[in-house]
């Protein structure tokens, strides 16, 4: 009975040498690394592959073993450079009989070589042997992605060679920061940490990468009942912004038909009023108070909507104050207040003082003691940011998840503390993993 097989080999160059043609009348002839792969997946009797090579100027073959591993063998051999370089790939079962056998003679340069491809063939069958030398593209999708740390993502590597034909092989994974994730021998990837990631799958000496943002365990909220619950930061000098100022955050109301809930509050009845970021019948509210003046008011034109994550902001420069909603310049309105200097604490979900509480959630507030610009603010409210960005002030990502701290990221000391004591209480508003959605 004649059996016929044919494995496909592939020979591709990891450039050692110098690049450029060799000059036979000078040097010998540098040395070059390739990498030779050979998917034997299909084959359980295979044991070892071996690589012979041959040529003008090599008077001794050169002999190589591969290893197996993963359904692959697989590993580099050093040769000459020179022209009719002879490759001739055999397999062997586990009582040392060899099963197949292929071969190919290409020219190796000193530098980057082309593919060549190898079909072995069953030795008891007669089907002549077929080879072609060629190029080998690797891609990996998704090429990019964000998780959260503790997902999965399943990346599907694909190799193509010259003609466009897939090869049905097995690429080998790799991680270049297995602290921030780590990738099985099928491409599933696990994140561990967060920051960015490369993850490549590479097959006979090409690969390809994938590149991964790992953001941080806790994508958290804070969901405030439009009762009771508040975060109070301490007054502190940084958070008496003055002539140039930014305030944003994400919102998802429950409630945007309720009058003036404070979602950012330095104000409240009194001299020592300052400034808020609320809502009020729907509309974006800004409320400034200068210590002299009665209190000064600019509600956008537009409206917020219902349990919808939104971004808003407020900004002030140049004595115009300026209304954003996701991103985009809703209202303007010249010859603004100036906010008091306050001893006032920063409240979250209410007035500083209490009462006019906020229904929904809050996410992602920053306060910057410079004018952001539109393009600016529709840049940035997508992005987490390190919290180091010139001009910050105070920024809550609310990613603790739980806890009665919600940390200031920028360093300056600005942490707010939930509810009205150090521990669980009736006003603490509640950690909820439904968050802004940034990628």
């Amino acid at each position: 009975m004649r059996i016929a097989a044919s494995i496909l080999a592939l020979v591709s160059v990891v450039a050692c040498g110098q690049t450029g043609p060799t000059n036979p009348g000078s040097n010998p002839p540098q040395d070059v690394t390739l990498s030779v792969s050979v998917d034997v997946s299909a084959f359980s009797m295979i044991d070892q592959v071996v690589v012979e090579v041959t040529g003008p100027g090599i008077a001794t073959p050169l002999v190589f073993n591969l290893t197996i591993s993963a359904g692959t063998a697989s590993g580099t051999v050093t040769v000459p450079a020179g022209a009719q370089r002879t490759f001739t790939l055999t397999a062997f079962d586990a009582a040392g009989i060899a099963t197949h056998r292929g071969s190919v003679t290409v020219d190796v340069a000193e530098g980057t070589n082309a593919l060549a491809s190898v079909t072995m063939l069953g030795l008891q069958g007669d089907q002549p042997i077929v080879g072609h030398i060629g190029t080998l593209i690797v891609s990996i999708a998704p090429s990019s992605d964000t998780l959260i740390v503790g997902d999965t993502l399943r990346l599907t590597a694909t190799v193509v060679d010259d003609i466009g034909d897939t090869l049905n092989v097995q690429v080998r994974w790799a991680t270049l920061n297995p602290a921030r994730a780590w990738v099985d021998t099928a491409g599933l990837v696990t994140a561990l940490g967060s920051g960015t990631v490369m993850i490549v799958a590479t097959y006979a000496g090409v690969g390809a990468a994938a590149d991964l943002l790992i953001n941080p365990t806790n994508m958290a909220a804070l969901s405030f009942d439009g009762v009771a619950h508040y975060v109070e930061v301490p007054d502190a000098n940084g958070l008496d912004v003055t002539s140039t100022w930014t305030i944003e955050a994400w919102v998802k109301p429950g409630n945007v038909a309720g009058a003036f809930q404070h979602v950012i509050s330095k104000i409240g009845t009194g001299p020592d009023a300052s400034y808020t970021l609320e809502i009020n019948a729907g509309k974006l509210r800004s409320a400034i108070h200068d210590g002299v003046n009665p209190t000064q008011v600019v509600e956008s034109s537009g409206t917020l909507t219902d349990n919808v994550w939104q971004h808003v902001a407020i900004t002030l420069g140049s004595g115009t104050l300026s209304l954003y909603i996701d991103g985009v310049l809703d209202t303007q309105f010249a010859g603004s207040q100036i906010p008091n200097v306050s001893t006032r604490v920063l409240a979250f979900g209410r007035q500083s003082v209490g009462g006019q509480y906020y229904q929904g959630l809050i996410d992602e507030v920053r306060i910057w003691s410079v004018t952001r610009s539109g393009s600016e603010i529709a840049a940035a409210m997508n992005t987490h940011l390190t919290g180091s960005e010139a001009g910050f002030v105070g920024y809550w990502t609310f990613d603790e998840g739980a806890g009665d701290v919600a940390a200031d990221a920028t360093g300056n000391g600005h942490d707010g503390r939930l509810g009205s004591t150090v521990g669980p209480d009736a006003n603490d508003p509640q950690w909820t993993t439904d968050a802004a959605p940034i990628p």
